[in-house]
């Protein structure tokens, strides 16, 4: 394989910390069962994935036969020869290898990689780039295969070099609440990541939060950022902000230190017009988080239009407002599928798809460029 042939994966092995966001293969003696999760990687063009922070997956072989067992991975290239990967225990620059084999003792239990991709050349595609890894199991001692699974994988590619000039119209939430207003807010570095926690246990919920997580993270890495905007944490006791998927307004309660819910996010609304989700932070100079609102998905509100809402108000918390402050006669043109523009057009049903406009992408890195800003902080730090 040449390296100069478009897009790599790389599956490298790790044996300690795994990422946060992943995708398990369970090895079990009927059969190889999943997480049902695609993993969604992300790079630069030019750039091996190597060292862009918050950019790659894990995969995590588990053995639950209580034997020993032998597996393989390979990438099917079922489009093109665009991704491949590196042995686990080769070297960076190795050629594309046929399936390896690996042992997993009773003891040892499971196996961790780091899941990259990279682009040596081309440009970043508005679509990802997609393939699977096919994974298949044997039971050693005697030679019986005991499954086969099968892991969508999806390789955001963004460019190397970029504008990190403020886009025309696109606004900041400044610590007035006014457009053009006193006071550009953003968390300070040294206070990332914002710990999030989704008040929800529905699967699909939660896919929409990982992934929407995820997605801010891999931006953070696009821009230089070393740690990620935001952690999602298991209880709200650890949260900075909580999500709430009632519908209804965080509010904080300074006497108790929870997130109490309030009244509905459809108080004042129009007649007909829903609101799908709303970001709460309180004004001055500090700011501080409060809160999301989110409505869940439904037959007719896919998780793809959900998540790129969740992210919307991800982007408020981090100080950005939105991004359709333009002349009408341009705004379809220049804002329509940035993920700030309030009622943004693209409005993806899968999560897969939802991604970040270069407009977004400078707007951001403008934002954490900035040196004189209104700090955006937690009020249970």
């Amino acid at each position: 394989m040449n390296l100069h042939q478009a897009a790599l994966l790389v599956v490298s092995c790790v044996f300690a910390g795994s990422p946060v966001f992943a995708q398990t293969v369970y090895i079990e003696s009927n059969g190889l069962r999943t997480d049902r999760e695609s993993l969604v990687v992300s790079s630069q063009v030019g750039s091996d994935g190597y060292g862009l922070p918050h950019s790659h997956e894990a995969l995590t072989i588990v053995n639950r036969t209580g034997a020993k067992v032998r597996y393989e991975v390979h990438i099917h290239k079922t489009a093109s020869d665009f991704i491949w990967f590196h042995r686990p225990n080769g070297l960076r620059g190795d050629d594309f290898q046929s399936p390896f084999g690996t042992h997993l003792a009773a003891n040892e239990r499971q196996d961790v990689y780091e899941v990259y991709a990279s682009k040596s050349r081309g440009t970043a595609s508005s679509e990802p780039d997609h393939d699977h890894v096919g994974i298949s199991a044997w039971d050693v001692r005697s030679g019986r295969k005991l499954g086969e699974a099968d892991i969508e994988v999806y390789a955001r590619f963004y460019p190397k070099y970029f504008s990190r000039e403020k886009p025309i119209r696109y606004e900041m939430w400044t610590a007035d609440g006014k457009k053009d207003g006193v006071g550009i807010r953003r968390p300070p570095t040294s206070e990332l990541p914002l710990r999030v926690y989704s008040r929800d246990s529905n699967g699909s919920v939660q896919a929409i939060t990982r992934h929407s997580i995820q997605a801010w993270n891999q931006i953070a890495g696009v821009i230089g950022l070393q740690k990620p905007f935001f952690q999602q944490v298991r209880s709200e006791r650890d949260a900075d902000f909580v999500i709430d998927w009632e519908g209804r307004k965080l509010a904080w309660d300074p006497t108790s230190k929870t997130m109490k819910r309030s009244e509905d996010l459809n108080a004042g609304s129009k007649p007909g017009y829903v609101t799908l989700g709303m970001a709460y932070v309180a004004g001055g100079n500090p700011s501080y988080v409060r809160g999301i609102a989110m409505r869940r998905p439904t037959r007719t509100r896919p998780v793809g239009n959900v998540a790129e809402t969740l992210m919307q108000e991800f982007g408020h918390m981090l100080g950005l407002s939105h991004s359709d402050e333009v002349p009408k006669e341009l705004q379809l043109k220049i804002t329509e599928n940035d993920i700030m523009r309030q009622g943004h057009r693209h409005k993806h049903p899968y999560l897969v798809y939802v991604r970040f406009t270069m407009r977004d992408l400078a707007a951001i890195a403008w934002l954490f460029d900035q040196k004189k800003v209104v700090p955006i902080l937690s009020l249970t730090r």
